[in-house]
């Protein structure tokens, strides 16, 4: 049996639809806006390390997490129903938009950040992925993308 990870912030730990897409649209990105590129961060990462970025920006509180800073949160998964990063290889990346050595943060009060990181995920859109900026739930998960299919 393989030993996994605790994360992974690598393409090799990537389903092939991800590794496929990444470069095609990594080119692209940087021919749309010449000056950025993407940075990819977390691919997998283990139950155990989801739950350690879930508790970011929460407190326990009489037996629940609870928000108390929702700069900080990272993610809504805790871990115990898996995310498609705790599947491995990975069904999920989280990309960021990089200017020179600094990374551009998603901040939904700020639209023309927004809209960049919406012409991100419109290029993994294309590629048969799913954009965590495009989706259609009430919260948006900027640099994230997933396969399109359901965990197995």
């Amino acid at each position: 049996r393989m030993t996994l990870p605790v994360s992974s912030k690598s393409l090799d730990d990537c389903h092939e639809a991800i590794k496929r897409a990444y470069p095609i649209c990594a080119e692209q990105f940087q021919r749309d806006f010449p000056g950025l590129r993407l940075k990819l961060d977390y691919t997998y990462r283990s139950k155990e390390l989801q739950f350690d970025l879930y508790k970011k920006g929460r407190e326990y509180q009489n037996g629940v997490w609870v928000v108390v800073d929702k700069t900080k949160v990272v993610t809504k998964k805790d871990g115990t129903s898996p995310s498609h990063h705790n599947i491995y290889p990975s069904q999920a990346a989280d990309i960021y938009i990089q200017q020179g050595n600094s990374i551009i943060w998603p901040d939904e009060k700020k639209p023309e950040v927004c809209a960049l990181y919406k012409a991100m995920g419109r290029l993994f859109d294309l590629q048969g992925l799913v954009s965590g900026a495009n989706w259609r739930f009430k919260w948006l998960d900027f640099p994230h993308v997933q396969v399109a299919y359901e965990i197995v």
